[in-house]
C-alpha cells in the first residue's frame, strides 16, 4: 500500500502520509520555550500565513497516532483466540499501550510544576518573610539605615525569581505534552470508529456522531485534566503536611478536617452524577434509536397507520428517562 501526499487523491488502495515539506521537527529546546511560534507570529505580522506554511511534527499525523493504536489493539485481539475466557481485549490497556509514554512526560512536567510550587510557597517565601520580619521592637530590617544580611536578601530574591520562571515552565510543557497526546487518542479512536462504521451497514449514523462528537471529544478532554485529577490529593496532603508541621499542628487541624469532610462527600456526588448520566446516555440512545427506526420507515408506517403506535413508544423512552 502505497503512502500518498494529503493534498493528493487518494486511491482505493492507498494510504494518507503528511508531505514532507509539511512536517516540522521540533528540538527539546524548541518545544521546551515554545521559539517555533516566533516564526509564525512573524510571518503573520507581515502579511496572510498560508495553510501550506503552517507545519506540524511528524509524530503529530493522524495517519502515525493510528498506526500506533492499530498496533496495539491487534495485540488486544490476539486475546480472544487465547482460549482464556478471562482475557479479554481492552481499550485502556491499548491505549496504554500505544500513548502511555506520552501520559507519563506529562506526569512528569505535573509533578516538576508541583515541587516548584511547593518550594517556592514553602521555602522562599517563608526565608524572605523571615528575613523582613522584625527582629528587635524598634521595627523591621527596612526602617534602618543597614540591612544584616544584605546580599543573603539578594539570592533568595532570586532564586524565588527563578523557581517563578520554572514553574511557569513546567506548566506550559504539561499542558503541551496533555494536548498532544489527547489529540492523538482523538485521531486514533476517530479513525478506528469510522473504520468500524464502514464495515458494519446497518450502523445507524447518529450513534457514530455521538461517539466522534461527544466519546472522542470527552476522551481528549479527560487527557487534559487527567494530572490534576491524580495530583490534587497529593498537593492538599502535602500542603497540610506543612501547616501542620509549621504551627506544630494548632493551624492545621482546621485545614485537615475540611479536606476529611470534603473529600468523601465529593467523591459521593460525582459518583451519583455519574450514575445519572450514564442512564440518561441509555435513554438518549434508545429514544434516537427509535426515532431514526421512524423517520427511515416513515412511508410504512403512514401506510399502515401506525403513527399513534409509534407517538407512544417514543413518548414511553421520553417519560422513563425523565
Amino acid at each position: 500500500m502505497a503512502e500518498v501526499p494529503r493534498r493528493q487523491a487518494l486511491t482505493k488502495y492507498d494510504k494518507a502520509a503528511l508531505a514532507k515539506e509539511n512536517i516540522r521537527n521540533d528540538t527539546f529546546i524548541e518545544r521546551l520555550f515554545l521559539t517555533w511560534v516566533y516564526a509564525v507570529v512573524g510571518k503573520g505580522r507581515k502579511g496572510t500565513i498560508k495553510p501550506e506554511e503552517l507545519r506540524m511534527p511528524g509524530d503529530q499525523a493522524a495517519e502515525v497516532a493510528v498506526s500506533k493504536f492499530d498496533a496495539a489493539w491487534a495485540e488486544e485481539l490476539k486475546l480472544r483466540n487465547s482460549g482464556d475466557a478471562t482475557k479479554k481485549p481492552s481499550l485502556v490497556r491499548a491505549l496504554r499501550r500505544s500513548f502511555g509514554v506520552d501520559v507519563l512526560i506529562a506526569a512528569a512536567w505535573k509533578l516538576t510544576w508541583s515541587c516548584f510550587v511547593l518550594v517556592g510557597a514553602f521555602y522562599f517565601v517563608r526565608s524572605l518573610v523571615q528575613y523582613v520580619t522584625p527582629v528587635e521592637k524598634q521595627g523591621n530590617m527596612y526602617n534602618r539605615t543597614s540591612i544584616p544580611g544584605k546580599g543573603l536578601g539578594w539570592i533568595l530574591s532570586t532564586m524565588f525569581f527563578l523557581d517563578s520562571i520554572l514553574v511557569g515552565i513546567a506548566l506550559q510543557r504539561m499542558g503541551d505534552a496533555c494536548v498532544r497526546v489527547g489529540i492523538k487518542i482523538r485521531a486514533a479512536l476517530m479513525a478506528a470508529v469510522y473504520r468500524k462504521t464502514f464495515r458494519i451497514h446497518n450502523v445507524h449514523e447518529e450513534n457514530v456522531v455521538s461517539l466522534v462528537a461527544t466519546d472522542c471529544a470527552k476522551l481528549y478532554e479527560g487527557v487534559a485534566h487527567l494530572q490534576n485529577v491524580w495530583t490534587a490529593p497529593l498537593e492538599a496532603v502535602a500542603i497540610i503536611a506543612l501547616l501542620l508541621y509549621l504551627t506544630n499542628g494548632t493551624y492545621g487541624l482546621p485545614a485537615l478536617g475540611v479536606v476529611v469532610f470534603i473529600l468523601p462527600l465529593q467523591y459521593y456526588l460525582g459518583y451519583r452524577i455519574a450514575k445519572y448520566k450514564l442512564e440518561t446516555v441509555e435513554v438518549s440512545d434508545a429514544r434516537v434509536q427509535r426515532m431514526h427506526e421512524v423517520l427511515l420507515a416513515i412511508k410504512l408506517v403512514k401506510f399502515y397507520v401506525w403513527e399513534k403506535s409509534f407517538a407512544k413508544q417514543v413518548s414511553d423512552v421520553s417519560t422513563s428517562g425523565a
